[in-house]
């Protein structure tokens, strides 16, 4: 039975190629550019070794030339035969094991639905917290900012862990037993190194910024659109350097997707340091809790 694998380097480069000689047939028949005009323009575009983005972006700006970018673009994946798709295989699992692919997908799906459970949970955890009698109760008893703002953090994002936890020693179990029957590549603390990697970082997040949300507005119900925005712009799409719409990680985002193919994803060093940057986002929203805190005691 056939199956689908990725483009190799070498296919993407003659697909380039093709889509110059094809811009270059085009300029000479719908802009009537002489075939000398035509091979300047390609010329000039191969030295200034645009992307295809930026070849759309060029063309449209420059010559008014709409979609030249769609020349260049193919699909993501091509037919391959049993023996192709084979050694595809073997050559990924040589570079890591089963267990490592499965736990991005893993880390995926989950980050999106603890996400959106957290939303709910979290709202319950501190609506109490800021209805008045219990607010002005906290305010006057002997409890120190950082306690407080600290102590509700960890304890809302304890709750969250454990259910991480026994989820994923439940997957990881089944799949490890099935990997097994199939002879698959499976490290056990794979899983574990992802979820503590991508999972743990997001509820101690959105607990902090909930946190500070409700101190701020004085109400824990603002958080529930906010938090809810920044993990659709997290989610967001955008076209490429390739020219093809997907997705791709922003700027300090919530939640990381690992959108390729099932043998393509990696943790590469951004989605690291992405996920250092939310800790420390999330540390900031815990400072400047204490701080309102404080100010509100006063």
């Amino acid at each position: 039975m056939d199956g689908y694998i990725p483009y190799t380097e070498k296919e993407k480069k003659n697909v380039y190629n093709k889509g110059f000689k094809t811009l270059k047939e085009s300029l000479k028949v719908a802009f009537h550019k002489t075939d000398k005009e035509a091979e300047t323009i390609v010329q000039e575009l191969k030295k200034k070794q645009f992307t295809i983005k930026e070849i759309g972006k060029y063309m449209k700006k420059k010559y008014g030339y709409e979609n030249a970018e769609s020349l260049f673009v193919t699909e993501p994946t091509k037919k391959g035969t049993v023996g192709s798709v084979n050694n595809y295989i073997k050559q990924r699992f040589n570079e890591h094991s089963y267990s490592y692919y499965i736990s991005l997908k893993f880390v995926d799906y989950m980050a999106v639905e603890i996400g959106f459970f957290c939303i709910i949970l979290f709202c319950f955890s501190y609506i109490n917290d800021t209805k008045k009698d219990i607010y002005e109760l906290l305010h006057t008893k002997p409890i120190k900012p950082a306690s407080y703002v600290f102590g509700k953090v960890i304890g809302s994002t304890s709750v969250m862990i454990a259910v991480i936890i026994l989820i994923s020693f439940l997957f990881n179990f089944i799949v490890m037993i099935h990997a097994n029957k199939a002879h698959l590549p499976y490290e056990y603390w794979d899983l574990w190194r992802m979820v503590g990697v991508m999972l743990f970082p997001v509820v101690f997040s959105i607990s902090a910024i909930y946190l500070f949300l409700s101190i701020l507005c004085k109400n824990s119900l603002p958080a529930v659109p906010i938090i809810l925005l920044y993990i659709i712009y997290s989610n967001m799409g955008t076209i490429g350097d390739d020219g093809i719409y997907g997705y791709s990680i922003k700027p300090v985002s919530l939640i990381v997707r690992f959108a390729d193919l099932f043998l393509e994803n990696i943790l590469s060093a951004r989605v690291v340091l992405n996920q250092f940057c939310i800790l420390a986002f999330a540390l900031l929203c815990c400072l400047l809790s204490t701080y309102l805190w404080k100010r509100r005691r006063v």
